[in-house]
């Protein structure tokens, strides 16, 4: 979902809903162009939603999480 401003955005923040296996991300508009572009452009995308986070961190990232940390 896009908002008209940042503050709009920042205030719509993320929604995730583990049950229903599906989140979402509140942006904003400025920021429509770059999403579009990763869906034109890239691939494959990965989605990451996590509960956790502070208010619901969701992703769409062009590379897969690591499965491990292997830095030492």
């Amino acid at each position: 979902m896009f908002a008209a401003t940042q503050a709009q955005a920042d205030a719509g923040g993320n929604f995730t809903d583990l049950t229903g296996k599906r989140g979402g991300i509140v942006a904003p508009m400025s920021s429509f162009g770059m999403y579009i572009d990763i869906l034109r452009n890239e691939g494959p995308i990965y989605a990451q939603i996590d509960s956790g986070a502070p208010n619901n961190l969701n992703l769409l990232k062009t590379g897969p999480e690591p499965v491990a940390d292997t830095a030492k």
